[in-house]
């Protein structure tokens, strides 16, 4: 019946033996948490530890730095909180990259500095930066609730920029292959890339209309050949490099008709000459 007794408590007293072995708690110097004898630092723990509670962080004067402690919300709703709560205090993210350094700064007026050590606004980028996500999603950049915005989006899958207002008013868009505009667009010089030329109104083998099919054409359909009609320009937009080069055929068209005008003047001229003689 003894050595019944006896036997789990020896078994026990080996385990807190074998466990308090890995512990070291001097009257003086370092202490050590699973780590026994080894410890490194004033405090040195080797393995999972749990706190309830603020860890609260002193500077070497002696004055409170900030505190890291949950944000006290309930359930799964639970987080955690960093602060800095000296007057000018900020909070600085480290990382080495050929050396310890500042990557990114949070001040105590809000502003975030990435590569930035004096960020003066809300977010402060000091090189490139990139949004991103799903396709479905959207990237939006206003300055306040009630001004304008730019929202980027995909659709029929291509990306796009949109400017309007918050009232729905759309201002501009900067689409794949085009830039679509509410408003005047102004610009010191703007250079039109065609597809093509008026050119061929010189070519030998092009026919040029007479004048007479000129007037029959649009007196029947009330506008001149190859010029869209007002319906469809209303509706459609103009295409300015398309009407460049229809425009163009037409100043050069007259120009092949004063030609030939002029030919038959002097022709003209040359028979009265010959008559008066």
């Amino acid at each position: 019946m003894i050595k019944k007794i006896l036997f789990p408590i020896v078994i026990l007293f080996i385990a807190f033996t074998a466990y308090g072995q890995s512990n070291y708690f001097p009257s003086t110097g370092n202490v050590g948490i699973g780590i026994g004898t080894g410890s490194s630092a004033p405090l040195h723990v080797l393995g999972e530890t749990r706190m309830q509670g603020d860890v609260r962080l002193q500077s070497l004067d002696g004055n409170d730095a900030g505190f890291i402690r949950t944000t006290g919300d309930a359930g799964s709703s639970n987080g955690i909180s960093l602060q800095a709560n000296r007057g000018s205090g900020y909070i600085s993210f480290w990382t080495k990259n050929s050396g310890n350094s500042e990557k990114m700064r949070v001040q105590n007026n809000g502003n975030v500095g990435i590569g930035v050590m004096s960020p003066s606004h809300k977010l402060h980028v000091g090189g490139s930066g990139r949004f991103n996500d799903s396709s479905s999603s959207y990237t939006k950049v206003n300055s306040n609730g009630s001004g304008s915005y730019m929202w980027q989006y995909k659709a029929a899958g291509i990306f796009s920029w949109l400017t309007r207002d918050y009232s729905g008013t759309y201002q501009a868009e900067f689409r794949h292959g085009g830039i679509g505009a509410n408003e005047t667009v102004e610009a010191k010089e703007v250079n039109v890339t065609a597809s093509g030329w008026a050119d061929y109104v010189f070519d030998n083998g092009n026919s040029l209309m007479t004048v007479e099919q000129v007037l029959q054409f649009y007196s029947s359909y009330g506008h001149l050949e190859n010029i869209p009609l007002e319906k469809g320009l209303l509706k459609n937009g103009v295409n300015l490099s398309e009407m460049k080069i229809k425009l163009l055929e037409m100043v050069e068209e007259l120009i092949l008709y004063l030609v030939r005008q002029n030919e038959r003047i002097k022709a003209m001229l040359a028979k009265l000459d010959e008559f008066q003689l």
